[in-house]
């Protein structure tokens, strides 16, 4: 990946800081990973919000995937870029009318159904365009995840419909011959490093899955298992240990089983690289000011974490360890920290920090508008 010759390429002056640089060819080792780990009896699906930059959905589309959006907007993108509409799911908590009228009118493979309500919105929908709609429903099991980074089932949430509550979604597709219930869509947590709960997760929900259309009596075409393939943003975290997965074998006829994949494919394209603005020592400790933080990258400025970690980092042209430092922010507060007394190289006002795995939650994630700073620029090498 980002060896110490891929990092000397962002020394160059035409990459003005605070940016971010991908380099497309990871995706493709990324994903070749992926489809090894799965064979070839499973879809792919891309997340879209991991990230949306439109080179990144044009290269993963080189390949047979299928994109996840989460909203009209994601849904335009994918479309300008080229995409099949066949190959959008819509997903999302909170979907109003307007939404599924535009995703419907724009041809999307599947709206992926989270509430009794938003049936009976998207019905009024197709009622009032006269066309049909494939969907999935989004199940929030009864099993419940006790690991993971973000747990999204089994516990109560947002997400999804309790299995409890499935009985009155089927009562009220009965009389829909609009909407077409095509199969279920799961999606429990997320950075699973252990190899074996990964498989065990995505084995559960086919079991699941199975069990369910066997009680409603449905005849299953298509399954999201969900996720969780994990990315070691942190000294410690192995990401390497990816295996073969003994995937599930579809239950039915024509039924498809299909996984989610957002930062797998793409945080380890691409890294965050800032410039030292400032050096100074406070009480003994010293601090590096960068011209990048949180509004730029939320998640390495640690928004979110319960305990702040230091994501991987190098210092372009330079290696040995001689200093501690704690890496700043540009904005006036003091949440915004990159890195805490961490080991790098004797620092120089000019020098580029790269922060490594930010190909995924970047830019897109970031509150950009927080004090009107500079936003970051985006880079492709390849």
């Amino acid at each position: 990946m980002w060896t110490d010759k891929e990092i000397e390429k962002v020394k160059s002056p035409n990459i003005v800081t605070p940016a971010y640089v991908y380099k497309l060819s990871f995706i493709d080792e990324q994903y070749k990973k992926l489809r090894t780990c799965l064979g070839n009896d499973i879809d792919i699906v891309y997340s879209v919000k991991a990230n949306s930059n439109e080179k990144i959905i044009k290269r993963l589309n080189n390949f047979d995937v299928f994109f996840d959006c989460a909203s009209i907007a994601e849904i335009s993108l994918v479309l300008r870029s080229g995409i099949d509409s066949k190959k959008i799911s819509f997903v999302g908590p909170a979907k109003t009318y307007q939404d599924m009228k535009y995703a419907v009118e724009s041809g999307v493979g599947h709206i992926i159904c989270e509430s009794l309500l938003q049936v009976k919105v998207l019905s009024e929908v197709l009622n009032n365009l006269k066309k049909k709609q494939k969907i999935l429903i989004r199940i929030n099991p009864n099993s419940k995840e006790t690991s993971g980074s973000l747990v999204m089932g089994g516990v109560p949430s947002q997400f999804g419909i309790d299995e409890d509550n499935l009985q009155e979604i089927f009562d009220f597709l009965e009389d829909s011959h609009l909407i077409e219930l095509e199969g279920f869509h799961f999606f429990l947590k997320s950075q699973v490093f252990d190899h074996k709960e990964l498989e065990e997760k995505l084995h559960r929900a086919h079991f699941d899955s199975k069990r369910l259309a066997e009680k409603f009596g449905l005849n299953i075409k298509r399954v999201n298992l969900g996720g969780g393939f994990a990315i070691g943003y942190y000294s410690g975290q192995d990401d390497s240990k990816i295996g073969k997965i003994d995937i599930c074998k579809p239950y039915q006829q024509k039924h498809v089983n299909t996984v989610e994949s957002g930062r797998f494919l793409v945080a380890p394209a691409g890294v965050f690289v800032t410039s030292v603005i400032d050096i100074k020592t406070s009480y003994g400790k010293q601090f590096v000011i960068v011209d990048g933080g949180l509004s730029c990258n939320a998640a390495v400025a640690g928004i979110g974490q319960i305990i702040k970690r230091n994501y991987k980092i190098k210092v372009v042209g330079k290696k040995e360890l001689e200093e501690t430092y704690t890496v700043a922010g540009p904005s006036c507060t003091p949440i915004d920290i990159l890195a805490v007394d961490i080991q790098l190289p004797k620092l120089e006002v000019g020098d580029k920090i790269v922060f490594l795995n930010c190909g995924a939650y970047g830019a897109s994630y970031s509150p950009v508008n927080f004090l009107h700073l500079k936003k970051p620029s985006e880079y492709i090498i390849d």
